[in-house]
């Protein structure tokens, strides 16, 4: 009987060192040797590489859209303030910023004069000549317009403190 005991010891022992072999090799064969590094060994011939981008307008854009002249009263209409009124003074609180104007899911803004503007799907450039045509010279003479994205998004990858996405205010 002694003996028997030592036969059926042996095969637990060596079905055991099988399985703890088997699991160090399959764990060790998950982790790289390598340090991971975002795009490692990314060679970038940079003459097919072109700088030149273009921002396109879409829906949920902010944009802050400024209108300029010689003939300041003529431009008033165009520049809403966007101010806070305290109810209790009858006066304006804070400091008066011009209005933001959101584009929708049509593509769409309220601009003041002109009504519904479709604004999506184009340049800043193409943005910049529509109002000047749309304004000049019915509404005013030579006018400078400026269109800003107020809440122009980048991401930031890798390993870093806070990767993510960021809104980026000027």
């Amino acid at each position: 009987m002694h003996q028997n005991f030592i036969m059926n010891k042996t095969p637990v022992k060596g079905k055991l060192l099988f399985f703890s072999i088997f699991s160090f090799f399959i764990l060790a064969s998950c982790v790289s040797k390598k340090d991971i590094i975002y795009f490692q060994n990314d060679e970038i011939d940079q003459s097919k590489v072109s700088n030149n981008y273009t921002t396109i307008f879409k829906p949920d854009d902010l944009l802050q859209i400024t209108v300029s002249a010689e003939e300041l009263k003529a431009v008033i209409p165009f520049n809403l303030p966007a101010v806070t009124y305290s109810v209790n003074t009858s006066s304006v609180a804070g400091q008066p910023t011009l209005q933001a104007y959101l584009i929708d899911s049509k593509g769409e803004i309220d601009f003041p004069v002109l009504g519904k503007i479709k604004i999506g799907g184009m340049s800043r450039e193409e943005a910049i000549d529509f109002f000047k045509g749309a304004l000049d010279p019915k509404f005013v003479k030579n006018p400078t317009i400026n269109i800003r994205i107020t809440n122009f998004k980048i991401s930031i990858l890798g390993d870093v403190q806070s990767p993510g996405m960021y809104t980026i205010p000027n």
